[in-house]
């Protein structure tokens, strides 16, 4: 393996523990330490890909933001009615939340909320990676919004009803992770239809 796919496979290591660390507990308690001992490196290996655990946090927050614009772009693509695809939204987040209790008993959340909850205050960079992914997401569900539209089902098909589901399935995400009950987001998600309608 040459040096540059090496170093290219070390960096997404790096990135992919710091990810599921993060989601885990959060960005205050993981350090470096964490990272490195997860990922498998010594800590000058994730110095020399990154500055900072804040820059880690960064890298981890642009792949997890991708991925999830990513299902958000096939859900929109997807067969069946605008609001069959909206649920399902909700549905694979409860999914994923469901197949993460199962496998450690909690429900970890999202990374984009808690990055927002602990870092957005104190970090115009990450307040900027922040909304960047939010524009992501939002545009990813538009031509949902869209479809619901022109089924009927609504009256607005602004940009800020899609950031209006994004809002809605992030209160949804916390509160099952609250009760440690990924069934939440489907009892909860069932009302996000009615709620942009009204």
């Amino acid at each position: 393996m040459s040096d540059d796919r090496k170093g290219g496979e070390t960096r997404r290591r790096i990135v992919k523990a710091a990810l599921a660390l993060f989601c885990a507990r959060g960005y205050g308690a993981v350090g470096t330490s964490d990272i490195c001992a997860a990922a498998g490196v010594l800590k000058g290996s994730l110095y020399h890909h990154f500055s900072s655990k804040l820059e880690v946090a960064l890298a981890a927050l642009k792949e997890y933001g991708e991925g999830v614009r990513s299902h958000f772009v096939e859900v929109a693509r997807s067969s069946g009615t605008a609001a069959e695809r909206l649920s399902r939204i909700f549905e694979d987040v409860r999914h994923q939340a469901a197949t993460d209790h199962a496998s450690v008993g909690v429900v970890y959340g999202c990374l984009h909320g808690n990055l927002a909850m602990e870092l957005s205050a104190t970090e115009p960079t990450v307040r900027s990676a922040l909304e960047e992914v939010t524009a992501g997401w939002a545009a990813a569900i538009q031509p949902i919004v869209n479809d619901l539209l022109a089924e009927g089902r609504i009256s607005d098909a602004s940009d800020a009803q899609a950031r209006a589901v994004l809002a809605y399935l992030h209160g949804v995400v916390l509160m099952a992770k609250a009760a440690n009950d990924p069934a939440v987001i489907s009892t909860l998600g069932r009302r996000v239809l009615s709620l942009l309608a009204g």
